[in-house]
């Protein structure tokens, strides 16, 4: 389950936009087909947070809901599941 997020400046036309997203997998590794079926994934910076500490559960209730993103607009927002 994750989400991917489009933030930016409100009016929406002006670059530069940034991408953002958070994904929840069972267990402590990576699934494979995040590597093999998405290519684009290596271009990615992967991080692993910790559930039970307060900062990473911010982090990842604001990517999942928050109007802003790291003091940027939200202009779009997918989930996959």
């Amino acid at each position: 389950m994750g989400v991917m997020n489009i933030s930016g400046n409100p009016d929406e036309e002006t670059p530069p936009f940034t991408i953002t997203g958070c994904w929840l997998f069972r267990g402590q590794e990576m699934i494979a087909e995040m590597k093999e079926e998405n290519p684009d994934s290596e271009y990615y910076t992967w991080k692993k947070l910790d559930v039970t500490k307060d900062e990473d559960k911010a982090l990842i209730k604001e990517q999942f809901i928050a109007e802003k993103i790291n003091g940027l607009a939200c202009l779009d927002r997918r989930y996959f599941k």
